[in-house]
């Protein structure tokens, strides 16, 4: 949900500042269909923003930071396989990405993103 100022969301996370804006990662997206003048721009600045929200450590759902990130649960849960991947880890440094079962029966899930120096 947007709130005040234009391009911050409700979380608090000013994503137009400088600080927050997306810089070329590292690691380079790729696949068979992914197109970097069409694709390249979204994907960093949504790995960005999904970087920054879940780097404090606390538990959510991918709807959760889908909202709050102005993503796709697919995307955001591409997002966040990437965050495992080494070639990522100098731009978005993360000893791991954990997953958990919620225990009501449905096999909805949570995530955590657990930020760590990269040696």
């Amino acid at each position: 949900m947007m709130g005040g100022k234009t391009g911050q969301l409700s979380l608090g996370i000013d994503f137009s500042d400088s600080f927050h804006s997306p810089k070329p990662a590292v690691g380079k997206f790729d696949g068979a269909t992914y197109d970097k003048s069409k694709d390249g721009q979204r994907l960093t600045t949504l790995m960005s923003r999904v970087y920054e929200l879940m780097r404090d450590g606390r538990w959510r759902t991918l709807s959760t930071i889908a909202k709050k990130c102005k993503g796709t649960e697919a995307s955001v849960s591409a997002r966040l396989r990437d965050l495992r991947k080494d070639k990522f880890q100098m731009r978005y440094p993360s000893k791991r990405v954990d997953r958990k079962r919620i225990d009501n029966g449905n096999g909805l899930h949570t995530y955590r993103v657990v930020v760590g120096v990269v040696l």
